[in-house]
């Protein structure tokens, strides 16, 4: 009764601050990103954790990147010469590309066939389309309305501008026994998406939130970002985090019908690497583990100059390479009817695994002592000569200690020893209480 308690309330929680987002405009920089930012963080503020609020003006320069204006749309249509509306944002909020330039004017049909988009995996949705550095103006609609399209001249209205504006970052902040950091990233932006987005932020809230109330090892550390250009702000303005960051997570498209999958980092054979692929063959043989991929914030973390192995988390086809996540990938279909709440559930627990696994098992248990331990004065000698099982835990015991001077995490101890990871992280726990060890970071 009480899991299913947790579960119903987990889901309620999830769900419920999702729905209060999801059909914003959250574009890059906008109104309707703050507007999110601003729900967000009342809730970051009602479960008690601490956060900063990064922010970046226009021109800004990340390093390599520089941040883009600000973008409004107020609205935009397109209509025939009898003055008939057959595009309209009021009634689908993605049929302008994210920041368009503005433009008003009669056009021929070759001209306006140049500038309409529609989705090539999905043509009976409306495409999420954006453009934040090659400007241009644009439309999108389905592909049956584009094909409708036979006169010689229509009239487009965009109504939009571009004004100085902050991009912003929400960085979370666990703090644990270590100054190492452990990251995981969602992005905000992407107007009206659900599953390519938003969905990973309240999942990772709520596991932080109960993390909050133990005493974890390392800090973690959750940033809510516009995609790519988030994170490599926040990584130009702290630089002296970076040799103290470990190892990551993005996390996305959590409640699509897709498997699990696990992409690895540009490395791909780091501990954390090797770690969560365990963690997610034990969870479900069907899981699958690929490959990383130039896709999202991973690639700012994974690139020169970070080195951090940070992995991505999702229910994506393997086909992303390609750019193709999910079916209704990119277009209005990524809405909340279309979130497949069990498998977002699911997901929630195995990143909840993947995080206290981490937490748990890549630590170093450091001796404070040389030589064999005298364990009976701490109450932990296990009598080898009082059976055959009290011989085998003995020996299982000391050998246990003695890998712990090989400088090494308990991940690493157990699969030398093809222990079960459980049964080394209870010996070493039980060693560290009578302050025979001190766990470090890796």
């Amino acid at each position: 009764m009480y899991e299913q308690e947790k579960y119903s309330s987990s889901k309620r929680f999830i769900m419920d601050n999702l729905s209060k987002i999801a059909e914003l405009p959250r574009h890059l920089i906008s109104d309707g990103y703050d507007d999110a930012l601003e729900i967000i963080t009342e809730i970051i503020e009602e479960l008690g954790l601490t956060y900063k609020i990064h922010s970046f003006q226009t021109g800004y320069d990340c390093g390599t990147w520089v941040i883009p204006e600000k973008w409004t749309l107020r609205r935009a249509q397109l209509k025939n010469k009898e003055g008939l509306v057959l595009i309209d944002t009021i009634n689908e909020p993605l049929a302008c590309l994210a920041y368009s330039l503005p433009f008003e004017g009669m056009i021929s049909r070759d001209n306006l066939i140049e500038h309409l988009y529609t989705s090539p995996y999905c043509p009976e949705a409306v495409p999420f389309v954006f453009k934040y550095y090659d400007r241009d103006w644009g439309l999108c609609c389905k592909q049956e309305l584009k094909d409708s399209l036979t006169e010689d001249e229509y009239y487009v209205s965009i109504d939009a501008e571009f004004a100085p504006g902050e991009l912003k970052v929400c960085e979370i902040i666990v703090e644990g026994e270590f100054e190492e950091s452990f990251v995981i990233a969602s992005h905000l932006d992407h107007a009206y998406q659900v599953n390519d987005g938003p969905i990973g932020i309240f999942p990772v809230l709520e596991i932080l939130s109960h993390l909050n109330q133990k005493s974890p090892h390392y800090t973690y550390r959750q940033l809510i970002v516009p995609e790519n250009i988030g994170s490599a702000a926040w990584l130009s303005r702290n630089k002296e985090l970076i040799p103290k960051l470990r190892g990551g997570l993005f996390v996305e498209m959590l409640g699509t019908d897709l498997p699990m999958c696990l992409h690895r980092s540009f490395k791909g054979n780091t501990l954390v690497d090797k770690l969560f692929e365990d963690i997610m063959h034990n969870n479900n043989k069907s899981n699958v583990i690929d490959d990383f991929v130039h896709a999202n914030d991973e690639r700012q973390f994974n690139g020169p100059g970070i080195g951090m192995p940070m992995l991505g988390l999702n229910r994506m086809s393997t086909h992303r390479k390609e750019f193709l996540a999910f079916p209704y990938y990119h277009t209005d279909f990524d809405n909340m009817e279309n979130v497949n709440v069990d498998n977002l559930m699911e997901s929630t627990a195995v990143l909840q695994a993947l995080i206290t696994a981490f937490d748990e098992y890549l630590i170093r248990p450091v001796p404070n002592f040389i030589g064999e331990p005298f364990l009976h004065r701490y109450n932990l000698h296990v009598d080898a000569f009082e059976g055959t099982k009290k011989m085998s835990d003995n020996i299982e015991m000391m050998n246990i200690i003695f890998m712990t001077g090989e400088n090494i995490t308990i991940y690493e101890i157990a699969r030398r020893l093809q222990f079960s990871i459980t049964k080394v992280k209870q010996v070493l726990d039980k060693c560290a209480e009578k302050g025979l060890f001190a766990f470090k970071p890796i």
